[in-house]
């Protein structure tokens, strides 16, 4: 009988031994503040966007693998509007008959390895800013309702980048 209770008594404590509570704190100070980045990668924000010559020509060339070569964790791609591709003789059917590589050198020039932001733009040497295809680049920086944005306007052609 006195085994059956040290046995019985062994059990109980084993069972609320076995018993796993977890204590929450209180959380303590204010949250640590942090940068909200981009919610859309610019893959996704270049198919979601109006200029369909630029997407079109991405599309047909290489750059997505140029791209992933790179290793640059950071892109900006600089997206001339489709006004810009007609007025530089790039029409649809031109894109169409390109080859790789003659697209490949088109859209170069508009992507940089770097995290190019409107609070930073104005930091960006002259000389380190990709070679435009115009006269003269004015950059600027905006907020077009939520998003932010950069465009960068040419003697004749208009261009922009993706929004966050």
């Amino acid at each position: 009988m006195k085994l059956q209770i040290h046995v019985l008594l062994l059990l109980l404590l084993v069972a609320a031994g076995c018993r796993k509570q977890d204590i929450e704190p209180e959380p303590v100070g204010n949250p640590v503040p942090h940068e909200a980045g981009p919610d859309k990668t610019w893959q996704q924000l270049l198919a979601a966007s109006p200029y369909t010559r630029f997407r079109e020509a991405w599309q047909l060339s290489g750059m997505d693998e140029k791209v992933k070569q790179s290793g640059s964790g950071f892109y900006t791609v600089l997206v001339p509007s489709d006004k810009a591709f007609d007025e530089a003789g790039w029409t649809t059917a031109k894109i169409k008959a390109a080859t790789k590589e003659e697209l490949d050198e088109l859209l170069t020039i508009y992507v940089m390895p770097a995290r190019l932001t409107p609070e930073n733009i104005a930091a960006v040497p002259a000389a380190t800013r990709p070679a435009l295809p115009c006269q003269s680049a004015q950059w600027r920086a905006g907020t077009t309702g939520t998003a932010k944005t950069i465009s960068i306007s040419c003697s004749s052609a208009n261009m922009a980048t993706a929004s966050w």
